[in-house]
């Protein structure tokens, strides 16, 4: 089987709208013909990586001549950038002297053939290994998809040193940054509605999927689908429910996406020893990839609930917005610019407040459906591939500028 033709804006034309396609390649028309080189951690369907599977192919529709880097650190060297990824987070003990000398001193240079006039690095490791390439005339973005908000002040005090020698400096989230000499903006990521985990599904595909899943579409469905990687607590979703199933009946479904390696022994032994003593509660464990189920799991549910998250943007509520559900979700990460209180889902502080939420959403079906619906266009305004496209052009324009306006009209 020959692989699918490589997606054009047009594709995207039917969700966006034709204006916003012109307006994108009236913005690709001041850039066309740039070199730009990408840098980022090969991690195949997460993060960087998938963001640059789906935007390649549209910056070269769009007449860019782009050229991906994946960065796969040697093994000996993975332990080291786990903790300095751990450390920018303020997540575990802080970096030793052993580490540091590894990453920022004994270096990791890795052969990067980069002819750009633009140097496009993602994340801490693309810092690290574009070192060898800071002294040559191109100009660099970095965009860092962590929160660093918490970072423990050696190791960014340590990464900032590399941040500074770029021209501009991207985060996810204005909670997310630390001040640097650079310029900075703010790109949220994105989801891609062209892919298999997106695309719309019939009522009958879904059930089918359901049932492959034996999780039961008798009563109304409260779930939670992300990622293993971005939970910071997984009982607070089942402390949730309880609270729900004394007034309301309904099942609670906890989908988790990733390898049995992700989790935490003991926290993967709990969760599984309370799902076992809960009639009502169906754990899945999915293994990376399981795009379809994933889909069909957000489209079956009444409600989505997350919980907060351990760190990062949590993307996962974009996604269950796309499906037209509303979301119950806690104040933590990105998730507050995800959620319009009231208008596309609900914010919760606390346990009881996010079970009240949930409970409403079960009782009030009209309003449901119009808080899924207006997700689903917050999320077409503000969340897509073609809005963090916009966001990469104009990014890109205004590096190295002399003067505050641009024209686009020639």
């Amino acid at each position: 089987m020959s692989a699918p033709a490589p997606r054009r804006l047009t594709d995207y034309e039917p969700i966006i709208g034709k204006s916003r396609v012109e307006e994108l390649r009236l913005l690709g028309d001041r850039l066309r013909g740039r070199r730009i080189s990408c840098l980022y951690p090969e991690r195949p369907g997460q993060g960087p990586a998938r963001t640059m599977a789906s935007l390649a192919p549209l910056l070269e529709d769009l007449g860019l001549a782009v050229r991906c880097h994946p960065l796969r650190p040697p093994a000996e060297l993975e332990p080291a950038i786990a903790k300095l990824r751990s450390a920018l987070q303020g997540v575990g003990e802080p970096m030793s002297r052993e580490t540091f000398c590894v990453l920022f001193e004994d270096g990791w240079q890795p052969a990067l053939d980069i002819d750009g006039e633009l140097l496009f690095m993602h994340d801490p490791e693309a810092l690290l290994a574009a070192r060898a390439v800071a002294a040559r005339a191109v100009q660099r973005i970095w965009r860092c998809s962590l929160d660093l908000s918490r970072a423990h002040p050696d190791a960014w005090h340590a990464l900032k040193q590399l941040a500074q020698s770029c021209e501009l400096v991207a985060y996810s989230s204005p909670a997310f940054v630390q001040p640097v000499s650079a310029h900075q903006v703010l790109i949220p990521p994105s989801i891609d509605p062209l892919r298999p985990e997106h695309a719309d599904l019939e009522a009958d595909v879904v059930g089918a999927i359901l049932e492959e899943l034996q999780v039961p579409l008798d009563r109304p469905l409260v779930a939670q689908v992300c990622p293993v990687e971005v939970l910071r607590d997984p009982l607070t979703a089942l402390e949730v429910f309880r609270r729900v199933r004394r007034t309301t009946k309904s099942r609670l479904v906890l989908a988790f996406e990733g390898s049995e390696e992700a989790w935490r022994p003991a926290e993967l032994a709990e969760i599984q020893d309370h799902a076992r003593r809960e009639p009502d509660v169906h754990l899945l464990l999915l293994p990376p990839g399981s795009e379809r189920q994933k889909n069909a799991l957000q489209r079956a549910a009444t409600v989505i609930l997350q919980t907060p998250v351990r760190h990062g943007f949590g993307l996962a509520v974009a996604e269950a917005l796309w499906k037209g559900r509303p979301v119950v979700g806690f104040v933590s990460g990105g998730i507050p610019l995800q959620i319009a209180h009231r208008y596309t889902g609900w914010l919760a502080h606390s346990i009881e407040g996010a079970a009240s939420a949930v409970i409403h959403c079960l009782r009030n079906a009209e309003e449901s459906k119009r808080l899924g619906a207006q997700g689903r266009e917050h999320v077409r305004e503000n969340f897509l591939i073609t809005r963090q496209l916009r966001d990469y052009l104009v990014a890109w324009l205004i590096v190295g500028l002399q003067d505050d306006v641009i024209r686009l009209d020639g």
